[in-house]
């Protein structure tokens, strides 16, 4: 599948990916049912974690040490794939994280609850399948946006 697009010579363990992602759906569905005077925090919060991974090293998120602990735990032998995909996917979950979280914020909350269906949706898909969105709108950009967007 990402032999098309361009890659970043890096990787992740599709594997840790998956756990991270149940992680994501078991917080947000947390935030949501917590509701608006909590909700914002979990979901502001969990945005910085998605912006450490997008953004910096996963050696870094808190999420991405647990889910490989629980990887280590549970023998699950690693799988590399390419890194710049996830690494888009990552950001995209900072956009829909924060931007759930901000409406929460500003009293909003059928459309963060809304923000954070898709967010869930999106992290199941990945978590149950391993059918990653963010992956797949990775591949679809045009090659020069994925190659700047890789960095």
């Amino acid at each position: 599948m990402f032999q098309a697009c361009p890659i970043s010579g890096d990787s992740r363990n599709e594997r840790v990916a998956r756990i991270v992602a149940a992680l994501v759906v078991g917080i947000v569905v947390a935030a949501a049912l917590l509701g608006a005077p909590w909700a914002w925090v979990i979901l502001l919060l969990l945005a910085v974690d998605f912006a450490v991974r997008g953004f910096g090293s996963p050696r870094r998120s808190p999420l991405a040490t647990l889910a490989r602990g629980l990887a280590n735990a549970l023998r699950l032998s690693p799988k590399p794939v390419d890194a710049a995909p996830k690494k888009f996917a990552a950001r995209i979950g900072v956009f829909f994280s924060a931007l759930s979280g901000l409406l929460f914020v500003a009293g909003i909350p059928a459309a963060a609850l809304l923000v954070a269906a898709i967010l869930v949706l999106c992290a199941t898909l990945e978590a149950g399948l391993g059918y990653c969105v963010g992956c797949e709108l990775y591949a679809a950009l045009p090659r020069p946006i994925a190659r700047a967007l890789a960095r």
